[in-house]
């Protein structure tokens, strides 16, 4: 009672896949220590997941807007 559901976990993984997070599993667990102190998923409260779920999401997010292509200009410049 009170750690991470597997859903939460697997939505970590897949946030954190999708974040493009270097090293899979081993880098998730880096970065969780790093910030949540928890040195691995297994360890995680729902609390911690909830915290860091979002996060990823946020950083996922930052990331995509980041390597789109910018649209190009419609005012004939050029």
């Amino acid at each position: 009672p009170g750690m991470a559901t597997d859903k939460q976990c697997q939505l970590m993984r897949a946030l954190w896949h999708r974040y493009g997070g270097a090293d899979g599993e081993k880098g998730l667990s880096r970065w969780l220590e790093r910030y949540y102190h928890v040195s691995s998923l297994r360890f995680a409260t729902v609390h911690v997941a909830q915290t860091a779920i979002e996060s990823l999401k946020a950083m996922a997010e930052r990331r995509a807007a980041a390597t789109s292509v910018p649209a190009t200009s419609t005012r004939g410049e050029g």
